[in-house]
């Protein structure tokens, strides 16, 4: 009998194929056949490349994040990453808030809350569904309580008695129309540092940029004469986040001559301390920021410079102090002299400040 046993270097597959019958042979080449090898037609292949790896997790929007992740796997533009639009009624940054009552859109125009409409909105402790002052619910935002600054912060000249109390800047305005000063003020002076500034606010919300006028400011010019003449004493206006970085409103002195002082109130551009105020909480209780039945001086933080970076936070996250400093102890960059007053004005009387968006503090 021949031996089928492999010499050493004869291939395996000689040895085995010599001592196996035909058919035996026949149903091994049937058995091992690879698809596609031998026949006509070419066989369509699979890239590595289009087969996903056993641990990619499904993505059917194709915004980076998984379906677990994901609140919503049928639209790219809403995963953890995406921003909040503030209004569609929908949670883009899946944080489980949608528009405005996310913390994302504080502060955003969109996001103002409408007093009066009946709907409790953020930054509203209660909406009664009118505009009511003194009806219980002080805390909806177009009620003069909530808007008036109600809080001293500091006030060097307050000796706490008549004009000189600067309580009398926080306990409403009691405007004494186009024709006479008020008396339920606090007198301010022109002695730097001693009786100049007032600093108002509030302890517990955030004045925002909103449509509009922002802020403000009651003062107490008034008309006399039969010349159309106006007894003024102008105000430069801060703000600020701190209380330590204040951002002025712009303001110019537009006289031909800037060392002698005029009493067209056109020319004192940006400044407090030019409109009578009618404003009054006992006999004209009136929105603070219509300026045809209020009066008063009204300022709008997008007026505030590009160019500032103090500015530019206010305008987006808003304020909670304001400072008013008399005009004559503030520097007129255009004569590098003290800005000029009325020769009989010693020195501005607030009334008060108000600031039309507040909301609550989200750090208390």
């Amino acid at each position: 009998m021949t031996s089928t046993a492999a010499r050493p270097g004869q291939p395996l597959w000689n040895s085995i194929q010599g001592g196996l019958p035909a058919v035996l042979l026949s149903l091994l080449f049937s058995a091992c056949a690879v698809p596609g090898v031998g026949d006509e037609e070419p066989t369509q292949t699979v890239s590595s490349e289009d087969t996903p790896p056993a641990d990619r997790c499904p993505d059917l929007d194709g915004d980076g994040f998984c379906a677990e992740d994901d609140c919503d796997d049928s639209s790219a533009f809403i995963h953890p990453d995406a921003t909040e639009s503030c209004q569609g009624g929908l949670d883009e940054d899946c944080d489980g808030a949608i528009d405005c009552w996310d913390a994302d859109c504080m502060g955003s125009s969109d996001c103002m809350a409408e007093c009066g409409n009946g709907v409790l909105e953020p930054g509203e402790e209660c909406d009664d569904g009118n505009g009511t002052v003194g009806d219980g619910c002080s805390e909806c935002l177009d009620e003069l309580e909530a808007q008036a600054a109600n809080e001293v912060f500091e006030a060097p000249g307050d000796l706490g008695k008549g004009m000189y109390d600067a309580a009398n800047a926080t306990n409403g305005v009691y405007g004494g129309g186009a024709g006479q000063g008020s008396t339920d003020t606090f007198s301010l002076g022109y002695q730097d540092g001693v009786d100049n500034f007032l600093v108002l606010g509030w302890p517990d919300r955030w004045a925002l940029n909103g449509p509009g006028a922002d802020l403000a400011v009651f003062e107490n010019p008034f008309d006399y004469g039969n010349q159309g003449l106006r007894f003024m004493d102008q105000i430069v206006v801060y703000v600020s986040q701190d209380m330590e970085n204040w951002v002025v409103f712009p303001h110019d002195y537009l006289a031909e001559d800037e060392q002698q002082y005029s009493a067209d109130p056109l020319l004192w551009q940006g400044f407090a301390g030019l409109e009578p105020v009618l404003l009054n909480a006992d006999s004209n209780p009136v929105d603070p920021f219509d300026p045809l039945q209020a009066g008063g001086d009204h300022f709008d933080l997008d007026d505030l410079p590009d160019d500032d970076p103090e500015a530019v936070a206010i305008k987006t996250e808003g304020f909670r102090f304001i400072k008013l400093v008399t005009a004559p102890t503030v520097i007129n960059p255009d004569t590098g002299e003290p800005f000029v007053h009325d020769l009989v004005a010693n020195g501005a009387d607030i009334d008060g400040a108000f600031a039309r968006y507040l909301i609550a503090d989200p750090g208390l």
